[in-house]
């Protein structure tokens, strides 16, 4: 068993959090005070060689203890007697603040083991406190293991935030998106290493932010401007499930924040009183008070930085006296997320040739009494200022390069790179690469460029700087250098791209150790970074007269992000013409082999991923819209009245899409997923083949055995329905249930009813056939025929007699 950090460290705090740490005034005469030791081994029993928790403790804190100031316990020690007599101690070990120490060991024998701690006595502000033993505390060791807590599974169906604390597996698919560019390893994207991707293009929910689309009437083709390349309207943010944006106002600015639920597309709040987010922050704090994560929204502006509480967007406090940095102004910075969340900023100082980091939680613990219990209190002041100069941990000088000004370039791989940004007119760049840690220079090298081209600036200001490896365009020749992060040594260099629109490439990204490239050519190309070995390619395809391209191209600002396999990019160009060109789209294709997974019609900007979902903004209408899978429901109908043994019923009803851009519409097969979208959302054709989903259909007796009926297929034209008929075998009462197993684009559903099968009526006489019939009567008639004979004979006579008789009658009268 291993233990976790956090528990291990504090748990004996909160443990005893009950103790208050005040100062002690020490008596006037000096005294002898007896102490009491305790000590805790578990878990209890315990497997051989797996790791148990010792820990121990006197009665009282040490008496001058005050926070992380005064006086701590000292020479704690274990004795540890083992199942086969010898013995071994452990120590000596200083105490906490509340007297407390502990060490993980781990038993190497099958038996019982026995343990006590003993303390030495210490003289403590003029008293002394005496020695003390614990009682000895036995540990059983068996040979088999003690389980551990067992792992959360990742989900199946459909989950939402808050996450339940003890899911901590889930970790690994819920990961945020706290700066529009992830965390600012590249430039116009991120690869989000913990979270899922959606693999088709079902659309969860969509939301205009402004008017867009095609003005109308006598404007004609007309359509309202997107924004690109210079007024962006989206930068998505994403932190705990929710969608963080600033709100676009007229054409050129933003008023306000917006914060919406990740997988609804609902408002949750829209604040005027902040005036523009920038970033998101979790920080991770730990002290013997304070344990956890908080999360923070973060405004830059000039030289004041404001912090506001990500969950209401209420203003906390503001960080002031920042230097000024900018695009084009001689301070440049690069932000990027500490080991516990803090934000940590490298500003350069390209004329006056100085290099800092600061530091987000220096600075505000600055405005923390520095002793005392307050000292382990994160508190930043609500409603307070804090200077910006308390959050620097170094700050140094460097050489600066003759005639030219360095800016950060990048940073990533422990690297800090500054280059000599030039637009135009040089012939060489140098680079500067500085110790992330430190700030001490690591190497400089002046490579050479395409006299009169702008390389200096476009070669590599947007590609990323991982796995030690970051690159550089040279576009005379079309063709990318790998360059040893480490040594400034170039490794590697692509072979020339085929296509003269490739020129205009000047965006990179990387993960799973490839680096990708996209650019005008319509291509994303794929690259070992480590060798520079072509990997693959993907192209967008012919546009024919559409664009003057002779493909759709991909443009750096549009952006892409990489996320779970796969490479989400979009392709536009520059300053989008009104009317735009048709025919842009969102490509999702395989990140290891380049294979399409699939597109969609769209100008997309700016993708972020997080959760599982895609939020990306399309300038063709103006609107978010969010990828992912979208909930569905079932109805489920059957026979209401009884049913008779033997008969055959007919069970029917629907899958729907509950996916508030399209709920109660129905499901239809991955396969399909591009058209329906395309059909329900953007104004496309509706398709004329759709495949739907299948549907599981089994039947539960009263006597609880399952029945599997079988197999059904939802027809999405025809309203989504599905049916199947079946024959109950047994008379009872029967639950029927339909269920949805889910898809790459739905989460799974189910629904019930319930059928009743009474006995068979009996059954009605068979009506005989005229032989029968025949046969019948001759069976009866043939033990008569003497009889009928006879009486056939009287019947002769007595017609006779009775005619003799008419005739004597006659005769008398005459």
């Amino acid at each position: 068993m291993i233990f976790p950090r956090k528990v291990v460290t504090f748990a004996v705090v909160l443990a005893l959090a009950s103790v208050v740490l005040v100062a002690w005034a020490a008596p006037v005469m000096a005294r002898d005070i007896p102490t009491y030791a305790f000590l805790s081994v578990v878990p209890n029993p315990v497997g051989v060689n797996q790791q148990v928790w010792v820990t121990m403790w006197l009665s009282e804190p040490p008496p001058t203890a005050f926070g992380p100031a005064g006086d701590r316990w000292a020479g704690f020690m274990v004795t540890i007697e083992k199942p086969d007599g010898t013995s071994e101690k452990k120590g000596p070990y200083s105490s906490d603040a509340v007297g407390a120490a502990y060490f993980i060991y781990v038993p190497d024998q099958v038996g019982t083991y026995y343990f006590q701690f003993s303390f030495p006595g210490q003289n403590i502000a003029g008293n002394y406190y005496m020695p003390s033993t614990s009682p000895k505390v036995s540990l059983t060791v068996q040979a088999e293991p003690i389980p551990p807590w067992p792992e959360a599974e990742l989900p199946k169906s459909y989950w939402e935030r808050p996450i339940y604390a003890e899911n901590r597996e889930w970790c690994s698919i819920s990961g945020n998106w706290l700066m529009p560019w992830y965390n600012g390893t590249f430039m116009f994207g991120g690869f989000n290493p913990y979270t899922t991707a959606p693999n088709t293009a079902h659309i969860v929910w969509k939301k205009p932010i402004m008017f867009g689309g095609l003005v109308g009437g006598e404007f004609g083709w007309e359509t309202y401007y997107t924004g690109l390349s210079y007024e962006w309207r989206f930068q998505p943010i994403i932190l705990q499930g929710r969608l963080y944006f600033n709100m676009p106002v007229s054409s050129s600015f933003s008023k306000g924040v917006v914060c919406l639920d990740l997988r609804t597309g609902e408002q949750i709040w829209y604040r005027t009183d902040m005036s523009s987010i920038s970033l998101a922050q979790v920080y991770v704090y730990h002290s013997p008070n304070q344990h956890g994560a908080i999360p923070y929204l973060w405004s830059i502006s000039g030289t004041t930085w404001k912090m506001y509480d990500a969950f209401t967007g209420e203003w906390i406090c503001d960080i002031i006296g920042a230097p000024q940095a900018g695009f084009f102004a001689t301070t440049t910075s690069k932000t990027v997320y500490g080991k516990n969340g803090e934000l940590i900023v490298y500003m350069l100082d390209g004329v006056k040739n100085w290099l800092l980091m600061w530091n987000s939680s220096k600075c505000i613990m600055s405005a923390v009494p520095a002793f005392g219990p307050m000292a382990w209190m994160w508190r930043p002041p609500q409603g307070g200022t804090i200077q910006w100069k308390n959050g620097i941990e170094w700050n140094v000088t460097f050489q600066g390069v003759p005639g030219q000004r360095l800016s950060l370039n990048k940073v990533g791989s422990g690297v800090l790179l500054a280059y000599t940004e030039s637009f135009s007119g040089a012939d060489n760049v140098t680079y500067v690469a500085f110790d992330m840690k430190t700030g001490k220079e690591i190497w400089r090298r002046t490579y050479p460029i395409t006299p009169g081209s702008n390389e200096g600036y476009f070669g590599s200001s947007n590609t990323p700087l991982m796995y030690g490896v970051f690159e550089r365009f040279k576009k005379c020749t079309m063709q990318f250098i790998g360059i040893d992060a480490y040594t400034g040594e170039e490794i590697w260099v692509t072979e020339p791209f085929t296509n003269a629109w490739g020129m205009y490439d000047e965006t990179g990204a990387a993960a799973y150790g490839i680096f990708y490239t996209m650019a005008y050519d319509g291509m994303i190309h794929a690259y070992d970074i480590k060798t520079g070995k072509h990997l693959w390619d993907y192209y967008t395809g012919s546009s024919g007269y559409e664009t003057p391209y002779g493909q759709w191209p991909f443009y750096v600002i549009n952006g892409w992000a990489i996320a779970d396999g796969k490479v989400f990019a979009c392709t536009g160009e520059h300053s989008p013409d009104s009317p735009p060109f048709r025919g842009f789209r969102l490509h999702v294709v395989d990140a290891f082999n380049g294979r399409p997974v699939w597109n969609i019609s769209g100008y997309w900007m700016f993708p972020a991923i997080a959760d599982g979902y895609l939020v990306v903004f399309n300038g063709y209408d103006m609107q978010i819209y969010c990828f992912g899978k979208g909930k569905t429901s079932i109805t489920l109908e059957a026979p209401l009245t009884a049913v008779p043994k033997g008969s055959s019923i007919i069970i029917r009803g629907k899958v729907l899409d509950e996916s508030p851009s399209q709920r109660g519409t129905p499901a239809v097969a991955d396969e399909d997923m591009t058209q329906w979208m395309e059909y329900l959302n953007m104004q496309k054709p509706m398709p004329q083949k759709v495949r739907g989903v299948t549907v599981e259909l089994y039947a539960v007796a009263e006597d609880g055995s399952i029945i599997s009926i079988g197999r059904a297929t939802t027809d999405p034209l025809n309203g989504g329905i599905f049916s199947v008929v079946w024959t109950p075998p047994k008379e009872g009462k029967y639950t029927i249930t339909a269920v949805f197993p889910g898809s790459e684009s739905y989460w799974d559903s189910c629904a019930s009813t319930a059928i009743a099968v009474t006995a068979a009526p009996p059954e009605a006489p068979t009506p005989a056939t005229p032989e029968q019939v025949a046969e019948q009567v001759s069976g009866k008639v043939e033990p008569l025929q003497s009889a009928i004979t006879t009486l056939m004979v009287l019947v002769a006579i007595a017609i006779i007699i009775g005619i003799i008789n008419v005739i004597m009658t006659l005769r008398k009268t005459k």
